[in-house]
C-alpha cells in the first residue's frame, strides 16, 4: 500500500486553555495505544530520524502541555504570543519512513478570522501497522475516540489519491465537510438519512459515523461513484454545510 490514509477532524473556534488542550491530548494518546501498536510511542520532529528518537514525548499533562505552549504563534516583531491563534503540535510514532504515524493538533483557537482547530492523523502507507490500523474495525475505533475526545464539528477518513478523485468532480478544493470512507458528523447538524447498501451510520453519543463500506475505500470507478452519492445524499439533507 502506497496511498495515505488519514482521519481529519475539524471545528470551529472553541477557546481553552493548555491545561485544556493538554487533558484532551493525554486522554487521546493514552486511548490510541490500545488500538495498535503504532501509536504506543511518539516523539517530536527533528532534522533526522536519530535525533527524533532521541525527543521522544512522555504522556502526562504536564509535558503535553509543554509542547502545546512551546507550538503557540507568535508576532514577528517582538515574539509576542498570538493567544488567539491557540496551540498547536506534532508528532511522529517513531518507524521507519512509510510504516510510521504523524499526529498534528490545532487546538484552543478563537480568533474571529476563518480557521479550524484541528487534529489530523496519519496512518502508515505500508507495512504490517498499515494492514492492522486500516482495518475498518480500526478506524471506527479511532474515529470514535477522536469524537469522543476531541468533540470535532465532523471528521472524515479519507486518503490523498481519494480526496484527489473527489476533487475532479466535485472541484479543488473540497469544500469541508466532505465524505470519505468514513465520515463522523456532530449531533448538533441534524439526523442522518438511511443510505443505501452497502453504506451503513454508527449512531455514537455525539452524533453519526456514516460508513461508505466495511472494506477499505479506494480510487477504483465503483469506490469513487459511492462517496459521491452518499454526500448528494448528505448535502440535500443539508448536513454539509461549512463549519461556523
Amino acid at each position: 500500500m502506497t496511498d495515505q490514509y488519514y482521519i481529519g477532524a475539524h471545528w470551529g473556534k472553541r477557546k481553552e486553555s493548555a491545561d485544556e488542550c493538554a487533558d484532551r491530548l493525554a486522554k487521546f494518546l493514552h486511548g490510541l495505544a490500545p488500538i495498535d501498536d503504532t501509536f504506543s510511542h511518539w516523539f517530536q520532529s527533528a532534522s533526522t530520524r536519530r535525533k527524533a528518537l532521541n525527543r521522544g514525548v512522555q504522556i502526562s499533562h504536564s509535558a503535553l502541555r509543554e509542547r502545546l505552549l512551546a507550538g503557540r504563534n507568535r508576532k514577528d516583531a517582538g515574539k509576542a504570543v498570538i493567544e488567539e491563534l491557540g496551540f498547536a503540535v506534532r508528532l511522529w510514532s517513531g518507524q521507519e519512513d512509510e510504516e510510521a504515524s504523524v499526529l498534528s493538533v490545532h487546538c484552543g483557537a478563537h480568533s474571529s478570522q476563518p480557521l479550524s482547530n484541528s487534529v489530523v492523523l496519519y496512518f502508515p502507507r505500508s507495512g504490517a501497522g498499515a494492514e492492522r490500523c486500516l482495518q475498518a474495525g480500526n478506524v471506527l475505533r479511532t474515529m470514535k475516540f477522536i469524537a469522543e475526545c476531541w468533540d470535532p464539528d465532523w471528521a472524515v477518513c479519507v486518503s490523498r489519491d481519494l480526496r484527489s478523485e473527489l476533487e475532479k468532480y466535485l472541484g479543488s478544493p473540497l469544500r469541508m465537510p466532505f465524505p470519505g470512507w468514513m465520515l463522523f458528523l456532530s449531533r448538533s447538524r441534524g439526523e442522518v438519512p438511511a443510505l443505501p447498501a452497502p453504506s451503513s451510520v454508527a449512531q455514537i453519543p455525539g452524533g453519526s459515523i456514516i460508513i461508505a463500506k466495511e472494506e477499505i475505500v479506494g480510487t477504483g470507478a465503483h469506490d469513487v461513484l459511492l462517496i459521491r452519492r452518499i454526500g448528494e445524499m448528505l448535502d440535500r439533507a443539508n448536513l454539509l454545510t461549512a463549519t461556523r
